[in-house]
């Protein structure tokens, strides 16, 4: 797999994301230390690519967003709210 060659405008500092994303900048940090955001830190500085953070901001169905490692599957917020069916809930409690 060949790729471009990175440009500037392909990376944007932590201003520059948390302006983008209209979000303050401490959140951003937080988000990208939780790995909720894709980001790299280089030494202390903190870099995000543009087109991961336009993945990042599709909504978690599409199949082009960005995800973080620990989603395996899609799973929508609603579905994650459910209690646990009575049987698994037994099993666990039994454990």
């Amino acid at each position: 797999m060949t790729s471009e060659p990175l440009r500037r405008s392909d990376v944007l500092t932590a201003g520059e994301a948390s302006q983008l994303l209209g979000i303050p900048r401490s959140t951003l940090y937080d988000l990208a230390r939780r790995g909720e955001l894709p980001a790299r830190q280089i030494g202390r500085r903190w870099v995000f690519r543009r087109s991961l953070l336009d993945r990042a901001t599709l909504p978690w169905t599409e199949p082009e967003s960005w995800k973080t490692a620990s989603d395996s599957r899609s799973i929508s917020p609603l579905e994650l709210a459910k209690p646990l069916p009575a049987t698994v809930a037994r099993k666990l409690r039994n454990d």
